[in-house]
């Protein structure tokens, strides 16, 4: 009974942990059961594959001595390459022609901002 409400309160019961499986531990930190981190068999890679230790997989075995993004060598190279020329031409030519479509379907609308501007002029020149 507490005796300033005069109302019955709940007695506290301690908690009681039960044992954790076998293969688990208690986390002292948040009370919960945890599994036992064990160490994975050593794996065995295919040939021409070792293991990466960091991720515990097998990867591409690499030459060494060579660079992980190796250069090409370009300096025989040339640049006249047919494709390429028509391919600019192309490109160049597409964008003449939407130039030309944007311009036609604006004439008009071009014309009257010519004529304002025109205008304009004319009338601060007086």
């Amino acid at each position: 009974m507490n005796v300033l409400t005069g109302r019955c309160k709940n007695i506290p019961k301690a908690k009681t942990q039960t044992a954790c499986k076998v293969g688990y531990y208690r986390n002292p930190l948040t009370g919960r059961c945890k599994k036992n981190e064990t160490k994975a068999a050593a794996k065995i890679c295919p040939a021409g594959y070792e293991l990466n230790t960091a991720t515990n997989r097998c990867r591409k075995k690499r030459a060494t001595g060579m660079s992980k993004y190796p250069v090409d060598d370009y300096s025989e190279t040339s640049y006249d390459n047919p494709q390429i020329f028509i391919a600019v031409w192309a490109f160049v030519a597409l964008g003449a022609v939407v130039f030309a479509y944007v311009i036609f379907q604006f004439r008009h609308e071009i014309v009257k901002l010519f004529q304002r501007t025109l205008h304009r002029r004319a009338h601060d020149k007086l």
